[in-house]
């Protein structure tokens, strides 16, 4: 009979302690569901910010490059005027409709920058890589030798002569190669443009390409 009040007293003291630390407990934990929401919505809205900056940057950028890329002369001495001008872009690589590599053109004069980019591109640039990012579909043959006196030395990949599509159809979509792509109207001719990234040397390099009306394809390597 004795332990009967002292278990109501324990009870009395305990369950309303129980009660308060269950609820204290559940109030931290609303608390902090609270506080991750909050912080969750603002970092949220902070990357949009940064995103939206990210966009307008890329934007800008593309549209210089864009500009760029139309090339109103596809001789030597003007691509690389063009270059000198542009601290944006590294290099221009430029394809014939036909895949043959115009610029730079390993069996013409190379000057020190381009005889470096073919030497450190020599896959990219004779596995027509951006070519095909920009709606090339010509088959390619792997048996040609680079000219003697061209930087890289070594293989090249010698034009086809088999066509799979009419390259002088601008209406060809280039979607096959390039999820980037999108079709731009500049003056009265239509031309593709894109992105395509090359990996060299575990570095990330950004290759703006540029499909011009006439089947030729530019590409801007962008200055990391």
């Amino acid at each position: 009979m004795r332990a009967t009040p002292i278990i109501l007293l324990i009870l009395i003291v305990c369950l309303p302690l129980g009660v308060l630390a269950w609820l204290g407990q559940r109030l931290e934990s609303d608390e902090r569901t609270v506080i991750e929401q909050r912080f969750r919505g603002l970092l949220t809205a902070q990357l949009k910010d940064i995103d939206q900056i990210m966009i307008g940057h890329f934007a800008n950028t593309q549209r210089e490059l864009r500009r760029l890329a139309r090339l109103d002369s596809l001789e030597t001495t003007d691509i690389r005027t063009v270059l000198r001008k542009a601290p944006l872009v590294r290099q221009i690589l430029v394809y014939s409709p036909n895949g043959d590599v115009l610029h730079p053109n390993p069996a013409a004069q190379l000057n020190s920058g381009e005889r470096e980019f073919l030497l450190r591109a020599e896959d990219l640039v004779f596995d027509r890589d951006v070519f095909y990012a920009a709606g090339g579909r010509r088959r390619i043959s792997h048996k040609e030798a680079l000219p003697k006196n061209s930087p890289a030395g070594r293989m090249s990949r010698e034009p086809a002569t088999e066509l799979e599509a009419d390259k002088d159809d601008a209406s060809v979509s280039p979607r096959d190669r390039s999820a980037d792509q999108s079709a731009k109207v500049a003056g009265n001719s239509l031309s593709f443009e894109g992105w395509y990234t090359w990996y060299q040397n575990r570095g990330v390099h950004l290759i703006y390409w540029q499909r011009h009306a006439s089947g030729h394809v530019v590409g801007l390597l962008v200055e990391r």
